[in-house]
């Protein structure tokens, strides 16, 4: 499968460019994808906008048998 060059992202909305450009065929080379993925370089400042986190909300875990405890 013909691989384009992408450069490594350096930013969350480069990421999301780059692997916009590489789902635009109904061919996907799975190993660009991964390339492009560890090229990223996670930096809290880019997920910042997406963190949403309120102190009245509490976590739920699962025991296994399908019951939430706090």
């Amino acid at each position: 499968m013909e691989r384009r060059f992408i450069k490594s992202p350096s930013s969350l909305d480069e990421l999301i460019e780059s692997l916009h450009v590489l789902f635009e065929s109904d061919k996907v080379n799975v190993e660009e994808v991964q390339e492009v993925m560890e090229n990223y370089k996670s930096n809290e400042d880019h997920w910042g906008k997406f963190a949403d986190y309120d102190h009245n909300v509490h976590l739920v875990s699962s025991n296994g048998n399908g019951l939430g405890r706090l």
